[in-house]
């Protein structure tokens, strides 16, 4: 029984305890939303013009004239050149934020009937705009808020979420390059509103198609897993681990950035790293932390890239890339009904710069309706739950069991101990008084 003990404790077992708790007010996550399609305006078709004329000025995928005679491979082959050539200048330092948010309609064009709890939303003080590298301009609800300032559910349901109606529509010229290319609709990433996270190697949002109201209902989760030996994670819940501080650079990087460490994150920043050490540039495509480095946008950069990225081993950058024990999830559960698009009609009729994106096409309900997205982003409960791990058997409860078994079995007892050296004692003291 005592080698069951010792076996038992050397498993390291856990008791996962699950709590289901309420919170009111509970805070609001931040919602990011991005238009599927990185190009959409009048500026976006001449900037990608430019870029096919330098590829292959004989094909032109933005004249109609001079693309009815191409094949479907050719059509194909040039789309992904122009998308591949055109990401990479975007993405490169040389492309002003200015420039980005021209690629693409303006929040105050495209947002409407915006309300959170039933009030109405503010477009300059509810959203921020920042550029994802995939997805290009993004626009922030709640994002990196004060505790005070950040916004939070009263009620569940949802008639008290985030309600928007979001145009999502591109130039006309722009539908036989997007065909090959992109999709219609939105990306939603919906996640802790104190915190940044780098998505570029998981799949952490949700798609919602054109023309439909989507719902989508928020579950919170925060999980926190024992250290190793326990579990295969690394770094200690509740604070920084110094051990991985000062060993990886990696980390370091982390520590020092806006954003928070997770191994996904780190195994990406160790790419860039060995990209540096042999093309000495980044992928400009993926996040970097690392600055004063260039972009691989040259045909040698971009030839020792690919060569890179074929051969590269993630299992090398484990060590330097702890794995995080603790976890906040967002469950999403979706539902989707199509709406009538009639009055949409007229939304992009009175806006100029809506209008401008159809230059053949008529404006009709089909057209109008396919030109938007609505979405319902709620709790449906006001209560989130609450999982934690502690040792099934720890030392002290190894030690307890282990004398409990010596006292049970043999009786032992700590009296016992005395009573045996009182015996020592007492013979030594008599064989010395009879000498």
């Amino acid at each position: 029984m005592l080698v069951d003990l010792v076996l038992s404790y050397l498993a390291f077992e856990v008791l996962t305890t699950s709590q289901t708790l309420s919170e009111n007010p509970a805070p609001f996550p931040k919602v990011t939303i991005c238009n599927y399609i990185n190009f959409q305006t009048e500026y976006a078709v001449q900037f990608l013009s430019n870029i096919n004329a330098e590829i292959n000025p004989n094909q032109n995928l933005f004249r109609l004239d001079k693309s009815l005679n191409l094949t479907y491979d050719q059509m194909k082959s040039l789309a992904n050149s122009i998308f591949v050539r055109a990401m990479k200048n975007v993405n490169s330092n040389n492309f002003t934020d200015a420039q980005k948010r021209l690629l693409e309609h303006d929040l105050t064009d495209i947002l409407f009937d915006c309300t959170f709890g039933n009030s109405p939303c503010s477009v300059e003080k509810d959203f921020i705009w920042t550029y994802d590298k995939t997805f290009g301009n993004c626009f922030v609800f709640n994002s990196n808020q004060s505790e005070s300032e950040a916004k939070k559910s009263e009620v569940a349901g949802n008639n008290f979420g985030l309600n928007i109606k979001v145009y999502v529509n591109y130039h006309e010229n722009l539908t036989l390059f997007h065909s090959f290319t992109s999709d219609m609709g939105v990306i939603l990433m919906i996640e802790n509103n104190s915190i940044k996270l780098d998505r570029s190697l998981t799949d952490g949002y949700l798609r919602a198609p054109p023309g439909w109201l989507t719902s989508v209902k928020v579950d919170r989760t925060f999980m926190f897993e024992l250290e190793k030996p326990y579990s295969t994670c690394d770094i200690p819940n509740g604070h920084d681990s110094q051990y991985f501080y000062e060993i990886s650079d990696l980390y370091r990087l982390f520590y020092y950035s806006r954003y928070q460490y997770t191994q996904q994150s780190c195994l990406l920043q160790c790419l860039q790293r060995t990209l540096i050490q042999v093309c000495n540039c980044t992928d400009p495509g993926y996040l970097s932390l690392y600055t004063n480095t260039n972009d691989c946008l040259t045909n040698n950069e971009l030839n020792c890239s690919s060569k890179v990225w074929e051969n590269f081993d993630w299992k090398q950058c484990l060590n330097d890339c702890p794995l995080e024990c603790n976890q906040t999830i967002y469950s999403l559960t979706t539902s989707a009904v199509k709406f009538i698009g009639d009055k949409y009609v007229y939304l992009i009729r009175e806006n100029k710069n809506l209008s401008a994106d159809f230059v053949r096409r008529e404006i009709n309900a089909r057209t109008a309706s396919d030109s938007f997205v609505e979405l319902s982003i709620f709790y449906d409960t006001l209560t989130y739950t609450y999982v934690t791990e502690s040792p099934k058997l720890d030392v002290i409860g190894l030690m307890a069991n282990v004398g409990g078994n010596l006292s049970l079995f043999m009786g032992i007892s700590i009296f016992s101990l005395f009573e045996l050296i009182e015996i020592f004692i007492e013979t030594y003291l008599i064989k010395r008084q009879f000498k």
